[in-house]
Parts: structure tokens; sequence; C-alpha cells
């Protein structure tokens, strides 16, 4: 358990008096983790409170103690594989019916999630899966049809149950951003608010810079910004459209959109978002929905981002560009965890409704608390995003910011991030909120882009066999036939199989992408005036940067190990 800490002093901030700016010093920020614990529904404690047990009158004496149920509750793991295996709602709720432990153990919310997910993913209904219709406010009592007064709500005994198994996705569930951020909140607020104060002294050390859009031209951000983020403002706030749920809601309210690995109407996920219990809430992120086909032509993409040279695979007959602009809807704590966006491209994410907390590293520096293998292809975030903050592990990242190794921002309605190529972030939603994103690809990192999609083909994403194999005949058709393109190209689509899978779930025909890109350029008149010869100088230079070294074999053991008898004088008897 942890005790809540006195109520910290005010921090000073900056005024909108520009000279007072200047004092103003951007230090690493604390978040405020030691709160107090807030109460499980059914009295569950964390696990730390099991020392306490022994001592506590109200706990059983030992013969009571040494049940089935908490002989399975000492071996939680196995607890939660046995329950996994039930998937009947009722059948569930039974099984809760037979003891208080029981009942706390088939109460977590996760559980019932994955249980829906799973009965979701194997659903006839067309537009509503499962044929639930109205959300009530949790995953058991949805599945369960039953309202929030006719819920049980079985109290355990004082310390009879002490697991963070149980207690800690529940913690998660109440964590309030507002309140552990408050200090990157407020300088962030007072930044957004008079930029120009902290712009002219130059105190911006760990914090994204915004940059007013007229400033922000093509030029200067391929010059100067490619590899760095920065936030776009704009005071004009009919700039972006005014979407909002409500006004979503009256266009689009029986419209299914994907939110993670379901479907779901409209309605239905906003009744969700406005009423839910998880640790980690669904995020609507769609770009196929019809409703999609008249929001992306609401928004204008700033001038600065609007050459995308991927734009090559989505021209005349060739349609196989990876899926690229999606809107996204959040509620309240939702988010990703850190992340990099697919095969090395840049995004611009803007910001309708609601505040984002960015926190973003550059491409070297792997993120505290996330594992990673040598070439990145597997990334393995261990624990959701409110785990992480608790865990200590934003304070860790924070910790970076003296030296520029991590920085935050929060962008406002009506702002627009660029996150460069490669770079680390995690995005966290302070309110609910709506957003628009894009993946695009600026001239400078053409020779970044064309490495990976050569040298890491196996990360590549989004690309589906079919789409690519109708494109690449329609490319052959303006090809000169006598060159080993080509022939790479017939060896692809002879291979190929009519199928539209995705080319990461692909291992026996590798898609000729980096070929394919080149190809593409070269007939492209849009992009004619790229030095493609000195794109591929700078890509063999990168290729070469990231080669491994050499080990530089030593004569002197070489002669050492190839004599005979040479032991490192170890015998079995040792």
């Amino acid at each position: 358990m942890t005790q809540s800490e006195p109520e910290p002093k005010k921090r000073k901030t900056a005024l909108p008096d520009h000279s007072k700016a200047a004092h103003v010093k951007w230090l690493p920020k604390r978040v405020h983790t030691s709160s107090v614990v807030p109460r499980h529904p059914l009295g569950v404690k964390p696990s730390g409170n099991r020392l306490l047990a022994s001592h506590d009158s109200n706990y059983p004496d030992k013969s009571q103690r040494r049940g089935f149920w908490t002989l399975m509750a000492s071996n939680e793991q196995l607890m939660t594989r046995i329950l996994h295996f039930i998937d009947s709602p009722l059948d569930l709720m039974k099984l809760g019916h037979t003891s208080r432990m029981m009942y706390a153990y088939t109460w977590n919310e996760e559980l019932w999630r994955q249980l829906y997910m799973h009965k979701a993913a194997k659903s006839v209904e067309s537009h509503y899966p499962l044929g639930i219709k109205e959300w009530k406010g949790s995953w058991r009592r949805t599945l369960l049809g039953i309202e929030r007064d006719q819920e049980a709500l079985i109290q355990v005994k004082e310390n009879q149950i002490c697991s963070d198994l149980l207690y800690r996705p529940y913690q998660c569930s109440q964590i309030d951003y507002s309140e552990i951020c408050r200090e990157i909140i407020e300088d962030e607020r007072v930044y957004h608010d008079h930029p120009e104060a902290y712009a002219k002294h130059n105190s911006l050390k760990g914090h994204v810079v915004r940059i007013p859009e007229e400033k922000m031209t093509l030029e200067n951000f391929e010059t100067n910004f490619t590899d760095l983020p920065f936030i776009i403002t704009n005071l004009n706030r009919s700039r972006w459209p005014s979407w909002s749920m409500e006004s979503l809601l009256e266009r689009f309210s029986n419209v299914q959109f994907r939110q993670e690995s379901v479907r779901w109407p409209l309605s239905f996920y906003c009744e969700y978002s406005l009423d839910n219990c998880d640790e980690s809430p669904l995020y609507l992120f769609d770009c196929n929905s019809d409703a999609m086909k008249e929001l992306v032509n609401e928004l204008t993409v700033p001038d600065c981002f609007k050459k995308d040279l991927f734009t090559v695979f989505d021209e005349n007959d060739i349609l196989c560009r990876p899926d690229h602009t999606w809107l996204i809807m959040g509620p309240k704590n939702s988010g990703s965890t850190f992340h990099k966006d697919p095969n090395f491209t840049s995004a611009w994410n803007t910001a309708i409704s609601g505040r984002k907390l960015w926190i973003m590293l550059p491409p070297d520096i792997k993120p505290p608390g996330i594992g990673t293998d040598k070439t990145e292809s597997e990334v393995t975030a261990p624990v959701g995003i409110a785990e992480w903050t608790l865990s200590g592990f934003m304070q860790d990242a924070l910790n970076l910011t003296k030296s520029d190794q991590c920085l935050v921002g929060i962008t406002y309605p009506g702002e627009c991030m660029h996150v460069p190529a490669g770079w680390w972030h995690s995005v966290i939603n302070l309110d609910n909120s709506i957003a628009m994103t894009g993946n695009f690809i600026p001239e400078p990192k053409l020779p970044h882009v064309l490495d990976f999609v050569k040298n890491k083909n196996n990360q590549i994403s989004g690309f589906h066999s079919l789409d690519v194999k109708k494109s690449l005949i329609n490319i052959c058709k303006r090809m000169n036939q006598n060159t080993e393109r080509y022939q790479r190209f017939q060896d692809y689509i002879r291979e190929a199989k009519d199928d539209n899978e995705d080319c990461g779930e692909i291992a026996f025909v590798p898609m000729p992408i980096y070929d394919m890109f080149l190809e593409l350029l070269e007939q492209s008149e849009q992009f004619n005036s790229i030095d493609l010869n000195n794109v591929v100088d700078v890509l063999t230079t990168i290729e070469k940067k990231n080669r491994p070294a050499k080990v530089r074999e030593s004569k002197t053991w070489n002669q050492l190990v190839s004599q005979n008898g040479f032991s490192f004088g170890f015998s079995e008897d040792d």
C-alpha cells in the first residue's frame, strides 16, 4: 500500500510578461504516481497487504485457508489459465457464484473483455457483434445483459484476497493523467498560451517546439525539420474541421468503424467511450469506413506535408499503397504504447478535439520498459500505458529530457504534430479526443525508406499480394523487358498467389517493394526532378554505416587454438 504524499507546493510558471519567460527552467518533469490507492469495488487489496493478514483478527484461521479455491488462488497464473477456457458468459457467472473468492476472480474486466473479443471474432452478425446492441458500462454487464444496479458486487472479507493480478488492472483503470502529469500539462498550457515568449528566449529544453503554419514552408521543412518533431499552430480555428462526437454521431451513427480487433457502429462505440472501466480503453483507428471517404476530403493537409513520395503506389493503374490516413477517436486515458510508424514513414497528426500528450524519443534511444531484438522486428511492450506510468517508466523517460533524448508535448485542438520517421512515440489522450493522422515520405527521407524496404523486407507492412501483383503487371507493360528488374517482377507475378494477404503474413515469396518503388519513381512525372543516382549513392552510404563491423582475427589466438592439447586449464575433475 502507498501512503498519500503531502500536497506539493504550487510551481511557478511563466507569465505573459516576456521578461519573465527567460527565467523559466525546463527541467525534467516529475510524474506524481504516489497518490492514494483507490479502493477496489469488491474489497480486493494489493499483494503487499498479505503481510498484514496473519495479524488481522478478521482473517480466517489456518484450517479455513486450506480449501480448494485458496489453493488455486495461491497460483494465480494457473487460475487465470483455467478461467480463460470458459467460453460461456453464463457459465463464467455461475462459477463466480460458488464463492466470494471465485466471484472476485471472475469479476475481472479483462477476462470478460477477452471473452467478448473471442466470441465476436466468430460472430456472424454483420453489424452488431454477438447481436449485442447496447453497452452496459462494463464488459461483464454487457455480456450478461444486466444493468448496473443489478450487479451483486459481492464483497470479500478484510484482507481475504490480496492480489496484484486482480487489483492492479483496476488501479490502472482509475489512473488520472491530469493529476499524474500536472507539471507537464501546466508547462505546456503556458507554452500553448504564450508561445512567443518561450520561442524568443529559446527556453524549450525537453519540449516539442511549436511553429506557426505560415513559417513551416515546404523548403523550411525539407531543409531543417524532417528529422525533428514539431507542432504546427494556426490561430484560425476554421483552418481545421470542427468535428465533435455529437456532430459525427449525427452524420454516421450507424456506420461501422474499426476499433482495434472489433467493428462497431459509431453509436455503440460512443456509448463505450463515455462509460467504461478498462485499463486500456479501445481506440477507434479507422481508415476504410464509408465515413472516412467523406471525412478525408474535409481536412486539408499542411503544405509542408503534401509532397509525399509514397503516392507513386497510388496513381493511375498502380493501386497498392498501404493504408495511410486514419480517423482516430479515443476516450480519456486511451492511447498507444510506444511504437514506430510503419515502413519508416513520417506522420502528421492533427488534433480536432481533446488534448493529446506525446512522449517521443529518437530512433536510437529505446524507451524505458520497452523490449526489442537487434533489428527491432519484434517490439515488446509488456504492460499498458497506465502500468508503464505507475511502474516508474514514464519518469525514467522524462529524466532523459535534460539531454533532449526525450521530448514531451501536448497537442491542443487545432494543432498538428509532426512525427519524424523512425521516432519512438507514445500518445495519451488527456480528454475524449478526435484526430486525423496520415503517413507520408518527404524527399529527404527517401534513401532511408529505400534502406528499410531493401534491407528489412520482413518488416514491411500494409502491402497486399494481389494488389502488388496486379500493379506489377501494369508496371511491366511500360518497362524494358531486357532488364534484371523486369525479370524479378515476372518471377514474382508467376509465383505469387491470387489472394490478398498482407506482406507481413507472407513468407514464401518476398514482395519486390524496393525494386518496385525505384521503378515507379523512375516512371513518375510528378517526381522527375529527383536525382535517383544521388539517392542510391546516399543509400549505399547508409548501408555501409549500418553494416556490422568486421571482427579482426587475432593471429596469435589462431596459432594458440590450433596447437594440439590446448585447453583453458579445466579438467573433468575440476
